[in-house]
């Protein structure tokens, strides 16, 4: 199909409007634990850019890019394994509004902390618990909105709390340029990508004993390039990812290699410039069997890793 001069303008009205909307966002920090251990490998400089089920918890306008149905299981042991992370995700591709759910489940036990005075200590106990419901809109081929509605249960030692938070997300897809186009703008932006999410958008307030606080809004943005495949095998794509907290004027960016080889063994690894760390991970798929492992330091010399498997249905 060639389209006419009318849809370049639009698609090049799009493009520049995205790109001005990463270049007002600056680079920020949210200190998130990952749900999925590529996008933990990479730093988080992708997770605007998720295409699949980690699209639940990361950006869910990339539900539209979804080709079947998904399942996802993660495990993450935090601070030697104090700390247990686990998080199942769901997502099925719909024609009109694709849709995801994901579990979040966080929880601590054996923290020694000081009670009445200073001589007694007992141990304490945390729970977080989330729900997502995620669901993605295309509204022209290349460019999608997603909406999720998080459900959140909170429980710090003797107190708990229920919550509900909204987040936005925008996705655009220059690989999927929906037909033969002249303009050579558009073909040059062709391997890139690019992504925002609004996080907290809209949340209600946490209370607690004392304590009644609302999340900050995060924007977090990401922009990809794909190069061209270096010899038969090897495919890499590198993302810069752009975190910002606007209320507390934190920021950080982070960068993300991949290396996808024989479209079978994934090579990753991501710096964060803001805490000066690396992460690494690897990859393998397997017909319909995908397995991530990623590993992280942090500045408080602390290593932690993460185990993921997707299946496809």
């Amino acid at each position: 199909m060639i389209r006419n001069k009318s849809h370049n303008k639009i698609d090049q009205t799009v493009i520049i409007i995205l790109l001005l909307l990463v270049l007002l966002v600056q680079p920020g920090l949210t200190q998130i634990l990952s749900t999925d251990a590529r996008m933990m490998s990479l730093g988080e400089a992708f997770h605007s850019l998720s295409d699949d089920v980690d699209s639940v918890s990361y950006n869910p306008a990339g539900l539209t890019h979804l080709k079947n149905i998904m399942f996802s299981c993660s495990y993450l042991p935090v601070w030697d394994s104090l700390t247990t992370v686990y998080f199942f995700g769901f997502a099925y591709p719909q024609e009109t509004i694709p849709f995801g759910i994901g579990f979040f489940n966080a929880s601590t036990d054996g923290i020694l902390i000081r009670a009445d005075s200073p001589e007694v200590l007992r141990k304490t106990r945390y729970q977080d618990i989330s729900l997502f419901l995620a669901g993605g809109y295309a509204i022209v081929p290349g460019m999608s909105l997603g909406l999720r509605l998080n459900m959140n249960y909170l429980k710090i030692v003797n107190y708990d709390h229920f919550r509900l938070g909204t987040d936005l997300a925008f996705l655009w897809r220059m690989e999927n340029p929906y037909g033969f186009t002249k303009s050579k703008i558009l073909r040059a932006l062709k391997p890139f990508s690019l992504g925002v999410t609004l996080n907290n958008l809209f949340s209600t307030p946490l209370k607690l004993k004392q304590t009644s606080e609302t999340d900050p809004l995060n924007i977090f943005s990401s922009l990809s390039y794909r190069f061209k495949r270096i010899g038969r095998f090897i495919e890499p794509e590198l993302g810069l990812g752009f975190d910002l907290v606007p209320e507390y004027s934190e920021s950080s960016i982070n960068a993300g290699l991949e290396l996808i080889l024989w479209k079978v063994l994934f090579l990753r690894s991501a710096y964060k410039f803001r805490e000066g760390s690396f992460t690494l991970g690897t990859g393998f798929r397997a017909w319909d069997i995908k397995l991530d492992l990623a590993l992280s330091n942090l500045e408080i010399d602390q290593n932690f890793y993460s185990f993921s498997i997707k299946v496809n249905f």
